[in-house]
């Protein structure tokens, strides 16, 4: 099943610096930074990169997660 056409799943993106309260990734050019190359690794897979700067942390770790949801 292809997640982007599927429109029952989506698939965020969380970052976290304690492991309990996270927070989506959305990008605003500054701090978050996401980057889609289509068909990266073949026709119909793509490349999605994230970049999140360490600053977004208040003790020094930060920790990410994919969080998929699938509505039937």
């Amino acid at each position: 099943m292809i997640s982007s056409a599927d429109t029952d799943t989506s698939i965020i993106l969380e970052y976290s610096d304690n492991l309990s309260g996270w927070t989506a990734a959305i990008d605003d050019e500054t701090n978050i930074i996401i980057t889609e190359t289509d068909d990266a690794y073949g026709t119909g897979i793509d490349q999605v990169e994230v970049k999140i700067k360490r600053t977004l942390s208040n003790t020094g770790s930060l920790f990410s997660r994919l969080k998929v949801n699938i509505t039937e």
